[in-house]
Parts: structure tokens; sequence; C-alpha cells
């Protein structure tokens, strides 16, 4: 099977439709002025992770010119066998790179096809009827066609039964985040490496952090030994206690799951993947993915500033291109800066970046609070 793809600057509608046709062999009809032989790599090695002995070429064409994209097509399908399942996906790609392949699927008997993201079908675009469901892909295709890669994520997840007490902890913290500052400074500042953590008589409630420590006991995240001894449930409860920021990012990371079709917690990114050196250029606290598009959510223990609003639209768009969207996560109450012209909670709102109030979560289904952050990001840019 051979499947024609315009490569479009969206790597969404690029690379979903191969991914759900599975095709033996793709050409790609490229506009070399816009996209880079760099990209054209990276777009094959994403394809051959998913088939490793897929075969995969590439035709330039100037896309303001229909008769040279209609020659290089048909130069493309005449020297195919006879017989062979041809598809033309029309979902990328210029107004005339689209004509030009409609009008050849006639002359040489190939399908033209084209995906409907809001159904989740991919479409027979002469006959309307769906072919087959979308076969989704990952935050690490985007990785890979964008040539970066995936270090070692900044923080471990949590095991599914430490899930729950990991929530009501975190939603305890969020409603007191005094008492969670002063005990996560005792830890880290009181030789945080050890295996427990070891309280004098009378310091939790000297240093007003004795109710979270409760908590903590009581949810079975930390284990009372007695003489002001604790021990850490286990190495991933410890390093949540010794890192401030991490219980929005798991909170979020946790309920994402509840919603989208994948989600990651603390993944870093190496922008430049085809060295042996691994730098740690970004972080991204949570990356979730709907329908192929990734939705990239900055957690903010405080109140985000404009810088951070900029940076994670900017980190969006390197990343995901068009279809990403980009969301700022906070335990402020940011809403009630509604009526200041100038505020960030009105900023996020001009730049089409999504706001979770994490109390929100309190209030309303985690559904319904992603698809109301979907609706909002859906135009995502820097103004």
């Amino acid at each position: 099977m051979l499947q024609i793809d315009f490569f479009d600057e969206d790597l969404l509608h690029t690379l979903v439709p191969i991914h759900t046709l599975k095709p033996d062999a793709v050409c790609f009809v490229a506009d070399k002025r816009r996209i880079t032989d760099r990209r054209l790599v990276f777009a094959k090695k994403t394809l051959r992770r998913w088939n490793p002995s897929v075969k995969v070429s590439c035709v330039d064409v100037d896309p303001d010119n229909l008769v040279e994209i209609k020659a290089a097509l048909a130069d493309v399908l005449s020297k195919r066998p006879e017989g062979e399942e041809i598809y033309i996906d029309l979902t990328g790609g210029t107004e005339l790179m689209v004509i030009a392949g409609y009008e050849l699927c006639f002359q040489y008997n190939a399908t033209p096809v084209y995906m409907d993201s809001t159904r989740e079908n991919l479409l027979n675009a002469l006959s309307g009827k769906a072919l087959m469901p979308v076969d989704h892909i990952s935050v690490s295709d985007y990785i890979t066609a964008i040539g970066a890669k995936a270090l070692p994520n900044s923080h471990m997840r949590p095991k599914e039964k430490d899930v729950p007490a990991v929530c009501r902890v975190a939603e305890y913290i969020f409603k007191n985040l005094t008492q969670w500052k002063r005990l996560n400074e005792y830890i880290t500042q009181h030789d945080p490496r050890s295996g427990e953590l070891l309280l004098p008589k009378g310091a939790p409630q000297e240093l007003g952090f004795s109710p979270l420590l409760n908590v903590l006991v009581r949810e079975g995240l930390l284990i009372e030994k007695g003489n002001g001894r604790y021990g850490y449930r286990n190495q991933t409860i410890h390093s949540y206690l010794i890192t401030y920021g991490v219980w929005l990012e798991l909170y979020i990371y946790i309920k994402a799951r509840e919603f989208f079709d994948e989600s990651s917690l603390g993944l870093i990114v190496d922008w430049d993947g085809t060295d042996s050196i691994d730098r740690t250029d970004n972080e991204f606290d949570v990356i979730a993915m709907h329908r192929s598009a990734p939705l990239f959510i900055s957690c903010k223990m405080c109140a985000p500033r404009v810088d951070d609003v900029y940076e994670v639209a900017s980190l969006a768009s390197r990343m995901g291109g068009a279809s990403a969207r980009a969301c700022i996560a906070t335990t402020k109450p940011l809403h009630r800066l509604a009526h200041v012209p100038n505020s960030i909670y009105n900023r996020l709102d001009k730049m089409h970046v999504g706001l979770i109030e994490i109390q929100e979560f309190q209030e309303r289904p985690a559904a319904e609070i992603f698809r109301n952050v979907l609706a909002v990001t859906e135009e995502t840019g820097l103004p």
C-alpha cells in the first residue's frame, strides 16, 4: 500500500493519517522552501519507529504551481505496480496540493482520504464514509518528529496504591501552604538524603507544621517510629517531601489521567537529539495528549508571572506546532483579578493560554475542567 502525504507544518496533520493507515510505502510531497530536509529526516525516523520496513520518499514541489504539483504526483503514481492500493491524504498541505491530489485519484484509481478530528475517523473524501477510527500518536512521536529526545523524567510517578493518599495530602497542602513550606524547609535543611525524618520534641508545634505531619502519618506516607523518628513510605514519597512544587504537578498529572489519552509527569527534553550529549534544556511539568494534540501544563505553587505565560506558550509551539495548546495551573485564585485590565488573568485569556485554579477540582469534575481548558486554548499563540 502506498500513501501520498502532503507534508504539513502541523505534525498532527502529517503524522496521524499515516499512523492510522499504516502503509508499506509513504511519499511525502513537500515545499522545500518551508519544510527543511531536517524536518523530513525526523519525520522518516518517526515513521520507522512504527514500521521499520516502511519505504519513505519525498518529492519537492512549488506549492503555487498546480501544473508542477500534478506532474510530480503523476510521475510517482505512474511508476507504482499495477493494482497496488493507493491512498492520497488530503488532510494537510496547501489548497493547490489538495486539488491536484483529488484530481489524480480518478486517473490512477487512488482513494482520497482526510482526517475528521471531531469524529476521530479517517474518511473517504468521495463518499464521506468513515474508513477507520483514527489511531492517535503519542508525546514520544512528537519528540522524535522534531528531532529532540526525552531524558529520564524529573519526578518518579506515584505507585498506583499510593495515588489516593497522594491526592488527599496534596489537597490538604494546597489549603495550608505555610505548613507545607515550613515542613519542606525543615526536611531540606536537616539531612534531606536521610532515610528517616528526625524531629526534636515539640518541633512540629513550634515550627507550625504539626497538623500536616499528622495528615502524612494518617495517610501512610510517613511511618511514625517513636521518639520523634519518622520513616518515609518509600523512596518516591521521600522525593516528594524534599521538592516544594511537586505536589501540584502530581495532582494535575493524576487528574489528567481521568480525561486524557496520555499524560506524562516531569518530562525533560533535549531539543537536539542528534548527538550523544544529554542537555536538560527544558522540563515540562505535565503534558497531556487529547486526540493526538498535546496540552502543555505549567504548574505554579505561587502566582504565575507574565514571563511564565509567554514561556509555556512558546515551549508548546516549539514542541507541538500548530496543534499544541498551553495552560497554567496554580494554587492562587487568579479569577479575582478579572476586573483588572492588565492582570495576569486577562493576559492568559488574551493569549488563549488556559488556566486551572486548583480549587476548581473541589467544585467540578476533572473532565469538565479540562474540556474548558481545551476550548479556551484552541487558538494558543504569541500575540
